[in-house]
Order: C-alpha cells, then sequence, then structure tokens
C-alpha cells in the first residue's frame, strides 16, 4: 500500500478486522452489529434511516445504467439502498460473514441479481480505473487507521468516473459528547479499530487526491438524542413506545434540518459529505 505523505502509519491487521466483524455479526442483531453496538435498537433504526434517507435525498431519483461501489458495504445497508434505487453495484467488505448477510438480504430484497460481492480491503479494490458513477464509503473511516483511511479514500478516487460522485460518513469531532465513545488508539487483539475521523483531515486528503468537498447533511437531533440526552432519558423509565416517538421526531427534526449551522456544528455526531473530482483546468485557445 502506496502512504499518502504525513498520513501515520498504525499497526493494523485487516484480517483480525475481518473475524472480529464476523464474530460481532454472530453475537448479535445486525443493526446492532454494524453501528452502535449495546445501544438500544431504536437509536440504531434511527441512525439507519437518517444515514438512509439522506444519501437517497443526494442522489439522482434514479440510477438506472449506473454502476456503483459500496466500500465496507456490512450487511449491505447501503448498497441494496443503491440496487433498489437501479444502480449495478459492487459490494466490497472484509468480512467474510458480512457478504453472507449481506447476499441473503439482498435476495429477500429482490435485488440479489444487481448486486456482486467482493471480499477485499478497501484500499485495494479490483476494478478499473475511473469504472464507478457512485462511490460511498457509509461507516467505514472511523474504523480504518489514518494510512488505512487515506489510501481508502485515494482508492475511491481512482475509482470513481470525472463525473461521478464519492459519498463517505465522518465524525463530528466538535461535539464533546461523541469523543468520549472513541477512546482507542490502536487495534485492540480481537480486532477491533475504531478513531474520531473529522471534516479537517477529509479536507486535507481531499486535497492530496484532486477531489472537492460538500457537506450535504447532518444530524443534529440524533446527536442529541443518543449523546446528550439518553442518559438522562433511561433515569426515566420511558416504554419503548415513548422512546420510539422521540426518535421518530428526531429523525423528522434532521429531515427538516432547521437548527442553524453552529447548532449542527456542535450537536452532530455524524456528517454525510459528497466528494467529486476536482474539475480540469482549460486554457483558453489562442
Amino acid at each position: 500500500m502506496a502512504r499518502i505523505a504525513g498520513t501515520r502509519k498504525t499497526p493494523y491487521n485487516p484480517a483480525a478486522a475481518g473475524r472480529f466483524w464476523s464474530q460481532r455479526l454472530q453475537s448479535t442483531d445486525p443493526l446492532s452489529a454494524v453501528l452502535s453496538y449495546g445501544a438500544p435498537k431504536e437509536l440504531n433504526r434511527l441512525y439507519d434511516q437518517w444515514e438512509r434517507e439522506a444519501l437517497a435525498r443526494v442522489l439522482p431519483t434514479s440510477l438506472r445504467r449506473k454502476r456503483a461501489l459500496d466500500i465496507g458495504a456490512g450487511i449491505g445497508r447501503i448498497s441494496i439502498l443503491l440496487a433498489k434505487m437501479g444502480a449495478d453495484v459492487t459490494s466490497v467488505d472484509i468480512s467474510h460473514e458480512m457478504l453472507r448477510r449481506l447476499t441473503r438480504r439482498a435476495r429477500t430484497a429482490n435485488v440479489g441479481r444487481r448486486i456482486t460481492v467482493v471480499q477485499e480491503s478497501s484500499h485495494e479494490i479490483p476494478l478499473s480505473n475511473t469504472s464507478c458513477d457512485i462511490v460511498t464509503c457509509l461507516g467505514l473511516l472511523e474504523h480504518l487507521p489514518d494510512d488505512v483511511r487515506a489510501a481508502t479514500i485515494k482508492e475511491a478516487a481512482r475509482l470513481v468516473k470525472r463525473s461521478g460522485r464519492i459519498y463517505v460518513v465522518v465524525n463530528n469531532i466538535d461535539n464533546p459528547f461523541l469523543s468520549r465513545n472513541y477512546p482507542l488508539k490502536r487495534q485492540r487483539p480481537d480486532g477491533y479499530f475504531v478513531s474520531l475521523v473529522g471534516l479537517d483531515w477529509l479536507r486535507s486528503i481531499c486535497r492530496k487526491c484532486g477531489l472537492v468537498l460538500t457537506v450535504r447533511a447532518a444530524n443534529p437531533w440524533y446527536g442529541l438524542v443518543h449523546y446528550h440526552l439518553y442518559p438522562y432519558l433511561k433515569e426515566l423509565v420511558l416504554s419503548p413506545q415513548e422512546f420510539k416517538q422521540i426518535c421518530s421526531l428526531a429523525l423528522r427534526l434532521d429531515t427538516e434540518d432547521v437548527l442553524p449551522p453552529h447548532a449542527r456544528r456542535l450537536f452532530a455526531s455524524h456528517f454525510l459529505v459528497e466528494l467529486r473530482p476536482r474539475p480540469r483546468r482549460t486554457h483558453p485557445a489562442r
């Protein structure tokens, strides 16, 4: 792997990571395995719905005859969405068990023929240059060390067409409550790794990879409920239906984007970011 200048090299075993995610999937429900392990199911459903709906809003209404790549596909939350919108999808993940689950879910959703699964590292994808109209990488970057994460963005830049788009999700490192949930600095012996990935880091990598960055969505109400209010809500002993109503309200408010920018920067836990190849400079004819 060619390392991008300025990135830190951290000891990382991708095979151990693959085993970890396969084992975690077998130990809990699918959303808890790939999102917030140990969190209430309703919070994971809230985040999953926010992410998928936010992505759907910024994509064309139809992806027919488009080729999409989903890096870190997991159980297929995003791959299946893209396939339902008409795209032919290549789903890449390092975990064999995740891809098996994705395949079953795709068949159940009647989009199995549109999805091809590939077990591979996120920065070594066996596809041709500029072969993808859409590249997605949601929920993966925070589980990669700095150098592998940067190489993954570089790989996405290699694969996307000049007219295409890359969509990634990064953390809001300005949220003071979020940082308490990301304590790791190195990979655990069982293969797990997590760290905060912010917009400033992504901007620096985009400059090196020839990409232009635009923030397309944020989730301040989800961030408020999960990281600010949930510890207090637990003390109220809410019924499942009452907590579901709170989560539904948070999703609606995030969809309507009712908070001013400074509040989004403070309370959001994640940003959906669009990356596009930097336009080539054209020189006027002499």
